[in-house]
């Protein structure tokens, strides 16, 4: 098997994106408007953890190989053997799904934030001996969850900054 990558899927990124930059330009206007020094530090004061999200977001990968698994995190990197690997749990809680793969006392979580979920899963399942993937790992596979309920308030953001722009502008003329 040559190596395969997994990234945070677009759809995450696109709204996330989008927030930075309208947050951005939210600033940039309230900047212009002479608006009062608390507005701007708390556009900041957002503006910095939505960028922080963003850039750790591009960042994250998860790199399967014939030798095992690698998961890139912006603070490090943890990298399991096939072999090693004791067992794989998945969990899914109102719409969003996460798997840990366990190696005696060390694991890591993956959530379904990332690109082509369902097949990420499914090749790791299909590395592991079958008593170590949980019934519920083997449920996630047949029935995948998409990460529509992680992206929404992404999009309601986008929206509300939006209408707060909109906002902004017309209160301006």
């Amino acid at each position: 098997m040559a190596q395969q990558t997994y990234r945070i899927s677009k759809g995450v990124l696109l709204p996330l994106v989008l927030v930075a930059l309208l947050l951005l330009v939210l600033l940039g206007v309230s900047l212009v408007n002479g608006e009062v020094l608390l507005k701007l530090i708390i556009l900041v004061a957002v503006l910095i953890p939505v960028v922080l999200l963003l850039l750790t977001n591009l960042k994250r990968r998860v790199d399967l190989s014939d030798e095992g698994v690698r998961v890139v995190r912006p603070l490090g990197e943890k990298y399991f053997r096939w072999d090693e690997l004791t067992s794989f749990e998945a969990v899914s809680v109102r719409g969003r799904a996460f798997v840990t793969l366990c190696a005696g006392e060390d694991f890591v979580i993956i959530s379904n934030s990332y690109e082509k979920f369902a097949d990420l899963v499914e090749a790791i399942a299909e590395h592991l001996p079958e008593k170590a993937v949980s019934p519920e790992a083997n449920r996630l596979i047949e029935h995948p969850t998409s990460a529509l309920a992680g992206v929404l308030p992404l999009w309601f953001g986008v929206l509300a900054l939006i209408y707060i722009l909109w906002h902004q502008f017309a209160a301006g003329n």
